[in-house]
């Protein structure tokens, strides 16, 4: 019982503390959230949600692995949850997907922000399922086991909404479907 209270002090020890975490990913999380539809209005509120169920479970995180994809996986399941709402049938597109940066050529800047206007309505006709998948692997960057175990969802279920989220992301691109080994 001593050496579990003796790892549990060391754990604390070692990780970060809550508010040092906060600050460094919350425009993270924010940019998450945005990605899997939750409107500008509401993601402040998701935000705040996403780390107060951080918060609760922090203590448990294992300190030898990264944080980021821990948070993208509670924002995953917000973001579902917030989708799966009655009253909230309507969304309402951004042209902002990340922080705007500066460019050096105007034509640039306009291409970048069309193919995000774009890729947003494209994004916004998909189910919050193939919609998640598609964020958190290409997006995001996460491999499908994390992300099966993120969404407590079957790693094939999860290719085969990944498939079908760029088949459907493709014909409304207009772009011919990209062949992919293995992921």
């Amino acid at each position: 019982m001593l050496a579990q209270h003796v790892k549990a002090a060391i754990k604390a020890l070692e990780m970060k503390s809550f508010q040092e975490i906060y600050r460094e990913e919350i425009a993270y999380v924010w940019r998450c959230l945005g990605r899997l539809g939750v409107d500008e209005k509401n993601l402040e509120d998701k935000a705040h949600d996403v780390f107060v169920i951080f918060y609760k479970r922090y203590r448990d995180f294992d300190v030898n692995r990264p944080v980021r994809p821990w948070l993208c996986g509670i924002a995953a399941r917000v973001a579902l949850d917030f989708n799966r709402l009655a009253y909230r049938r309507r969304e309402v597109l951004t042209d902002r997907v990340e922080e705007e940066t500066v460019a050096s050529h105007p034509e640039a800047a306009l291409d970048r922000k069309n193919a995000q206007r774009q890729l947003l309505a494209a994004l916004s006709s998909l189910d919050m399922e193939r919609r998640s998948v598609f964020v958190l692997h290409d997006l995001e960057g996460r491999n499908m086991r994390e992300i099966a175990e993120f969404l407590d969802v079957p790693q094939s279920t999860l290719y085969s909404r990944l498939n079908m989220a760029r088949q459907q992301l493709n014909t409304l691109l207009g772009r011919k479907p990209v062949k992919r080994c293995g992921s």
